[in-house]
C-alpha cells in the first residue's frame, strides 16, 4: 500500500469489477479468462491479456484470441505455471502499448 498510496487506491474489500473496469485509468485488464469476467472487459471497451489456467478459461481465451486485436492470449505449458509481473508487462502489455 506503501508503493501506491500517491497513484491509486488499495482495496482488501469486494468491488464491483464493471466500476473499475469501466474507468478511464484502467489501461490494460490481466484476467484468467472466465467468461464473466472477459465479457465485463468487452462491454467496458478494455485491453485484455488472457491467463487462462483451466477448464472453460482456456476455450474462452482460444475463442476470444480469435478475433483479430480483442486481446494477448499467454500460452504456458501447464495451467500451474505462473508469470511473474515483469514477465507480464514486458511480454504480453508491451505488445499492446506498441
Amino acid at each position: 500500500m506503501d508503493r501506491v498510496k500517491e497513484r491509486g487506491v488499495v482495496h482488501t474489500g469486494w468491488v464491483q469489477q464493471q466500476l473499475v473496469l469501466a474507468h478511464n485509468s484502467v489501461g490494460c485488464y490481466v484476467c484468467h479468462s472466465g467468461f464473466s469476467s472477459v465479457i465485463e472487459a468487452i462491454v467496458n471497451d478494455c485491453q485484455l491479456v488472457l491467463l487462462p489456467f483451466k477448464g472453460d478459461q482456456i476455450f474462452n481465451a482460444k475463442l476470444i484470441a480469435g478475433v483479430e486485436g480483442m486481446c494477448i492470449r499467454a500460452n504456458h505449458k501447464k495451467w500451474r505455471d505462473f508469470f511473474s509481473n515483469e514477465e507480464i508487462q514486458n511480454k504480453f502489455i508491451g505488445d499492446l502499448v506498441n
